[in-house]
């Protein structure tokens, strides 16, 4: 009794199995694996350029002093607005006075050193044409000249690097604007070459980003942008890039820092520092063939599709990618405007698969 069981279990089983396999064979799009398709077609491309940065003040520029030295007084705070040339902050002069005198007097000296040479070298002109000096005496006060001459100059550059060093101990302002940040705040010192105030116009943002090298090329001054604020993700601004800098960051992966304006804040509480990312609308590539990256497989140097053939078959084909943007290709030799594309699953299709198509579109 238990043999005959099994038997019959096999033989339903084997039924089963025989069934499918026929169903298969009479109609195999309806087991086959739903996908989605893309019409090939040729279009215009406006590329869309993802960069990243810190928000920071609209032509803003930053006030550092030459010289590390004590506060003696400030005259600005936060807030306040200041003209070219006025003084923001005057510095301790003792040290600089006391090396400034040091100079003076070197200089006066050494001026005099060089007074005194050309009336010796005089003087032994006269007496070698007296016939009462040998012309070795001429040579050598003439040598002499030479070199108290030589020393006057480098101490006269000496001296006006001191005059430029004293002038150091008052930071003016090189711009008009107002006093956007005060790093000077109640310090009783300040350090070299270290931010001291920014100046510019207040409300106005721009965004200090970066440029992949590779995509720079696209990127034009006046292009419109998208910029988003990590700290308002809700919110999109409009902005325009306003300048492109001429040199890339060294580095094996370089990138071209570019300012994007920010045209409108729209009543957001902006501040320096945020992070930001710029989308920009660069140049617009005209009529060429465009896949989504995911219709596109690769398996070493060979990138190839999968076409639609005759009775839903998918086909393998090899093509030539170029120019990438927006998470589309560009496809330069290989594939003709008509034919259709599979742009879901390839990971999983394999080469004369009967497939069924879920959707119908033409690339985007």
């Amino acid at each position: 009794m238990e043999l005959n069981w099994k038997h019959k279990t096999g033989a339903i089983a084997l039924g089963s199995v025989g069934i499918l396999a026929l169903n298969l064979w009479i109609n195999p799009s309806k087991y086959a694996r739903s996908v989605n398709m893309e019409i090939v077609e040729r279009k215009d491309m406006k590329i869309k350029i993802l960069s990243t940065g810190l928000l920071a003040y609209k032509n803003a520029v930053e006030v550092k002093s030459e010289i590390a030295e004590s506060v003696v007084k400030k005259y600005v705070s936060e807030g306040e607005r200041v003209r070219a040339g006025d003084i923001l902050l005057k510095l301790s002069s003792t040290k600089q006075k006391i090396t400034f005198e040091k100079e003076t007097n070197r200089l006066k000296e050494s001026e005099n050193e060089v007074v005194k040479a050309r009336k010796e070298l005089v003087t032994q002109r006269d007496l070698f044409a007296k016939q009462a000096v040998a012309r070795s005496s001429v040579e050598k006060a003439d040598g002499d000249l030479a070199k108290a001459q030589t020393n006057f100059d480098l101490v006269k550059q000496e001296f006006a690097l001191e005059r430029k060093n004293m002038e150091k101990t008052l930071v003016v302002s090189e711009s008009s604007g107002m006093v956007l940040i005060d790093y000077v705040q109640n310090q009783q010192s300040i350090e070299q070459n270290k931010p001291l105030f920014v100046i510019g116009t207040p409300g106005q943002f721009q965004v200090n980003a970066k440029v992949d090298e590779l995509n720079i090329q696209n990127v034009f001054e006046g292009a419109n942008a998208d910029v988003q604020i990590d700290a308002f993700p809700n919110v999109t601004l409009q902005g325009k890039v306003a300048r492109i800098e001429s040199q890339a960051e060294s580095g094996a992966f370089s990138k071209i820092g570019i300012k994007i304006e920010i045209l409108d804040t729209k009543g957001l509480e902006l501040r320096p520092n945020l992070t930001a990312q710029g989308f920009i609308y660069g140049s617009e590539i005209k009529q060429v063939i465009w896949l989504p990256t995911l219709s596109i497989k690769t398996e070493g140097n060979e990138k190839y599709v999968y076409v639609l053939e005759a009775g839903n078959r998918a086909k393998k084909k090899t093509i030539v990618t170029g120019r990438v943007a927006n998470d589309m290709v560009e496809i330069s030799e290989g594939l003709n405007p008509g034919e259709k594309v599979i742009s879901s699953d390839i990971d999983f299709i394999k080469d004369n698969e009967i497939v069924k198509i879920k959707s119908d579109t033409s690339a985007r």
